[in-house]
């Protein structure tokens, strides 16, 4: 690989465009609505008696906050400060959320369904943080950071070190050079080059 590919090629894999943070952030809120939707979904499906709603929001917020961070730099094809904070926000936002549509299905009875649509984004994030009060979700919390900070990490630059010298090959090969034993190759027997 010569210098200028070598350096093209860095500039290619470190330079975060504003079109590159935009298909990243596009990607990353995407995701993110898939995502709640989804472990919301899973979790009214189960029922708001069953026991195991709270591991499900839980494990699915962890899992989809990593995602959200991998995909948005999938598709932003760099990393930089200004992608981490766009994925963070939307990983963010989706933990917050998460917990909507067990406020639309309480609120839908008591408030009706409009209203009850336009509560529920507002009502989800004032009940996660009356949750996470709770010493019993210290590890839950826990393990939400470390998602940041893969989310985070996952965003970052890298740093491409391109140092040469590179070989550079120009044209064809150079010619074997001739045969040592000049009365053999006279005589037709030729070793190096069979005929």
């Amino acid at each position: 690989m010569c210098p200028e590919c070598a350096e093209k090629l860095r500039i290619e894999l470190t330079t975060l465009t504003p079109a590159r943070i935009a298909r990243g952030g596009a990607a990353a809120a995407g995701l993110a609505l898939v995502a709640c939707a989804a472990v919301g979904g899973l979790a009214i499906a189960l029922g708001s008696e069953n026991g195991t709603n709270p591991w499900v929001v839980g494990i699915g917020s962890i899992v989809s906050v990593r995602t959200i961070g991998r995909v948005a730099r999938r598709m932003a094809l760099a990393g930089g400060l200004p992608l981490q904070v766009l994925a963070a926000f939307f990983g963010l936002v989706m933990v917050l959320e998460v917990q909507a549509p067990f406020e639309f299905m309480g609120g839908r009875s008591e408030y009706g369904e409009l209203a009850a649509a336009l509560l529920a984004p507002i009502a989800a994030p004032i009940d996660f943080v009356l949750n996470m009060r709770r010493p019993e979700n210290i590890p839950y919390l826990a393990f939400l950071a470390w998602a940041f900070y893969d989310l985070w990490r996952a965003c970052a630059p890298i740093a491409l070190s391109t140092k040469g010298p590179f070989p550079v090959q120009v044209g064809a090969p150079a010619a074997p050079p001739p045969s040592e034993a000049p009365d053999a190759k006279a005589a037709g027997l030729d070793f190096e080059r069979p005929a």
